[in-house]
């Protein structure tokens, strides 16, 4: 199992964003849609799952790698990518655009894994993300707060906006 990170110009970065058909975007692409089934499955309507996984494809995927301003973690299980088990993706101004871990990895440790090595790349000061529901525990427990500033007012509640803050 290896955590690789994706960012610049490296050589695995330009081969994923100009292989419209590369394992590891096709891999992370089926870790986000099974996370994504299970969370609304027990938890949102029904057609709250067919409008979040719309946007859920290998091209969303490599959209998130291709900007500037992102860093993406993956965590994968076999070499080079063939199997995702957690993806994290965050851009440089600290919002999560991604953070995902397959369904039958749950519970072992690879979202932790994800989170550390976000925090030992790049040494973030301030960090959001608006969690779904299934997710706020986890956030919570990895030092996230409540963000009330961000709080929708007039939205229905299917995510939470949270912050995290570097403590002395």
């Amino acid at each position: 199992m290896a955590i690789y990170t994706v960012h610049g110009v490296s050589a695995l970065y330009a081969e994923m964003i100009n292989d419209p058909a590369h394992a590891l975007i096709n891999a992370a692409s089926n870790c986000i849609r099974a996370c994504i089934t299970l969370a609304h499955k027990h938890t949102y309507p029904s057609r709250a799952l067919e409008a979040s996984l719309v946007a859920m494809t290998p091209d969303f995927v490599r959209q998130c790698m291709s900007a500037p301003d992102h860093e993406t973690f993956f965590y994968t299980g076999e070499a080079r990518g063939d199997k995702v088990l957690g993806i994290l993706s965050v851009s440089r101004d600290g919002r999560i655009v991604l953070c995902h871990v397959d369904p039958k990895s749950f519970r072992k440790g690879i979202g932790t894994a994800l989170w550390r090595t976000y925090l030992k790349a790049c040494a973030p000061t301030l960090t959001h993300v608006d969690a779904p529901l299934p997710a706020v525990n986890w956030f919570l427990a990895k030092g996230f707060t409540l963000d009330a500033t961000a709080m929708p007012l007039h939205e229905s509640l299917i995510t939470l906006p949270l912050r995290w803050q570097k403590t002395s």
